[in-house]
């Protein structure tokens, strides 16, 4: 199988790589527009659509980790705090 290039669905309006799939197969795919989706060829002349989803341990170090580590009475104060509006 080969990925021939991925696309965003689309909710009726046009501008780059996007595709406007029937509702009916959004919803067996479970996709919605603005999600992304795969072209993937299975045999000659045919292809699949399919989510195109990464591995969650892609987001690994999106978020820099802390200086230092809170302890729970830390947390506590400071979501006190800003469910107060101070």
């Amino acid at each position: 199988m080969r990925t021939f290039g991925i696309g965003v669905i689309c909710g009726g309006r046009f501008g780059g790589p996007r595709q406007t799939l029937a509702r009916v197969l959004r919803d067996k795919l479970g996709v919605s527009s603005g999600d992304r989706v795969e072209f993937v060829e299975l045999a000659e002349g045919q292809f699949a659509v399919v989510p195109a989803v990464d591995d969650v341990r892609a987001l690994k170090g999106i978020v820099a980790k802390p200086r230092k580590a809170l302890s729970i009475e830390e947390m506590r104060r400071i979501v006190a705090k800003r469910g107060s509006g101070a």
